[in-house]
């Protein structure tokens, strides 16, 4: 490969840089929840919906909280990683801030799982951190697709708007610590708990969506890469 080609080539190295970190990071992420969920399941069965998804990586009821805590910290490493692929791909204004936000929710992910739910008070703040800096990316995602359509998806757009919705309703239920000490009936759904779960789910959908957009913008400079 001549000078030129390894010069063209490595342009394209950011782009492949935010796909893979993100669809990474997402798979660690669900291997990791889905791994810990079956074990905990074992024990309290469907009643682990009814658990804030923090409940996870407590080391005192779930038998794989490290499991947990771990992938955390590994997924939000992935997604930092990402993020430093889309402030290198220097697209626009728009993606350096998509970029510094995302950076925020992969420190949030990281701090999740180094601050479990036995450490109340410093989950607290992290679990309001994170809730805080995804409601930024969502929103951004959600401006983005009006300014640069080409750049959002109709289905990242869509689960854009949904975790804003989550984010919404969780930071109303974070005071005074209900979002931790909360404790729903048994065999009643838990509507804090609920939103919990389905704010993790749209965060996991936007990871997937960002890696599908770099992809795009990939196959846009150079179709003969697909």
């Amino acid at each position: 490969m001549s000078q030129d080609d390894d010069i063209q080539h490595g342009q394209y190295d950011p782009h492949r840089l935010i796909f893979h970190m993100s669809l990474v990071g997402v798979v660690i992420c669900a291997l990791g929840i889905l791994a810990t969920m079956i074990a905990l399941s074992h024990r309290i069965g469907w009643q682990i919906f009814n658990l804030h998804i923090d409940v996870l990586g407590d080391y005192l009821r779930s038998p794989l909280a490290y499991l947990y805590n771990v992938s955390l910290l590994l997924a939000g490493g992935c997604f930092v990683l990402a993020m430093l692929g889309l402030y290198l791909l220097r697209h626009n204004r728009f993606t350096l801030m998509l970029s510094l936000a995302g950076t925020t929710v992969g420190v949030g992910i990281m701090l999740l799982g180094v601050y479990p739910y036995n450490d109340t008070a410093a989950h607290h703040m992290a679990v309001t951190f994170f809730i805080c800096t995804t409601m930024v990316l969502f929103s951004l995602l959600v401006l983005c697709r009006f300014s640069h359509p080409y750049l959002c998806s109709p289905g990242l757009w869509l689960a854009s708007l949904l975790g804003i919705a989550a984010s919404v309703l969780l930071l109303m239920e974070l005071a005074p610590e209900a979002l931790l000490q909360h404790q729903c009936p048994a065999y009643q759904w838990c509507y804090t708990a609920l939103l919990m779960w389905w704010h993790t789910l749209m965060t996991m959908a936007a990871g997937i969506g960002l890696a599908l957009m770099a992809r795009r913008l990939l196959l846009e400079r150079n179709p003969t890469l697909g």
